[in-house]
């Protein structure tokens, strides 16, 4: 009996050989698999645009400008068909606060949602302006207070979120006007804005 000892011995030296083998063939493709999908994401597409770099990522196109990261939604490339006078984006900027307000009427009102918000971060990161909510018109959606550009001073500015059947941006007084046909094209007009008064466009 003592003979026939070591065969199942051998047995199981042999599975455990196995198990390891297929358990290390497991892991490494699970490693290169993870490294695979690590260096696919990380295959972003970038620009240059007058010495700032962009890289495009899900969220958007992502900027370094001084210490601060900004995304914007619009690359500065297509933002330039949208023309943004100098005086314009100096009147803004002269002022420590500024309201932004909208009409209501706009189709997709989260666009506009979302360009509000940004507008108020990225100019109060940037800039340290600090940007207040009004609405064009009385709505019980956006309890806010009603401004329009009659309201705006040279001590606070207006931007002016405008529903129109055409995409510019114009002054009037000291109000800058962002007229869109859709909430989408009005961020895109936002980011326009937004880039003058940080400097990355003229």
């Amino acid at each position: 009996m003592s003979y026939f000892r070591p065969k199942p011995r051998r047995r199981k030296k042999d599975n455990r050989s196995t198990k390891i083998l297929l358990t290390v063939v497991t892991a490494f493709l699970m490693i290169t698999s993870i490294i695979g999908f690590l260096g696919n994401s990380q295959n972003t597409e970038g620009i240059d645009y007058k010495g700032y770099t962009f890289t495009q990522t899900p969220q958007g196109w992502n900027v370094k400008v001084g210490e601060e990261k900004y995304t914007f939604y619009t690359n500065p490339y297509e933002a330039e068909k949208y023309n943004l006078s100098s005086d314009a984006v100096e009147m803004l900027k002269a002022s420590k606060y500024i309201v932004a307000t909208f009409d209501t009427s706009f189709d997709d009102l989260q666009a506009l949602d979302i360009a509000r918000f940004d507008l108020a971060n990225e100019l109060d990161s940037g800039l340290g302006i600090t940007v207040f909510s009004g609405v064009a018109e009385e709505n019980s959606t956006y309890p806010l207070p009603v401004i329009t550009c009659d309201n705006a001073t040279s001590m606070i500015p207006v931007v002016y979120f405008k529903s129109s059947d055409r995409a510019m941006i114009k002054r009037d007084g000291f109000c800058v006007v962002l007229e869109a046909p859709t909430g989408v094209t009005a961020l895109k007009l936002k980011d326009r804005l937004v880039y003058g008064m940080l400097g990355i466009m003229e």
